[in-house]
């Protein structure tokens, strides 16, 4: 299928979804439009997924990260394959009005962009909110025990290749 037409399909089974619109705000006032659109692809390839998920980290948790009074951290996509026991976390950046995330963001040359991305840029952070979401999706039986994660983000250029 040509990457047009699954973001074709995708953005209708995001517009359509019962309770979920394109441009619906949450309750936060945050548009997921993009997240759904990407969580459609994803179902469409064979995961189950989940958006806006919060990992709930515990007090030592917080404290190896160096955030002890840090809220509960949100991913905004997480997909799942029970056939090859995948974990897929992505990060997803659309703004408006602009074109979106370049890749060089990730390329650790700016210490803006290490902040505003800190689940990419530090490593002790990612593995603990990476622990716990296996830890929550393994209890929860969403996932299979020791599933293999990937961690990637998807931006709005990105998708259209």
């Amino acid at each position: 299928m040509s990457v047009a037409r699954e973001w074709l399909y995708a953005f209708v089974d995001a517009r359509y979804r019962p309770g979920l619109g394109v441009h619906r705000l949450d309750g936060g006032g945050r548009m997921d439009s993009f997240e759904q659109v990407i969580a459609s692809i994803l179902e469409r390839r064979g995961y189950w997924t989940r958006t806006c998920v919060k990992v709930d980290l515990e007090r030592d948790e917080k404290l190896a990260i160096g955030r002890a009074s840090s809220p509960r951290w949100e991913l905004d996509v997480v997909g799942y394959r029970g056939r090859d026991n995948q974990l897929l976390v992505l990060e997803c950046k659309s703004y408006l009005d602009s074109f979106g995330v370049r890749s060089g963001t990730f390329a650790g040359k700016n210490a803006k962009d290490e902040k505003r991305y800190k689940l990419f840029f530090e490593p002790v952070l990612r593995e603990v909110v990476l622990q716990r979401l296996i830890k929550q999706l393994v209890q929860s039986g969403f996932c299979a025990e020791a599933p293999r994660v990937t961690l990637e983000s998807r931006r709005r250029e990105d998708s259209r290749r």
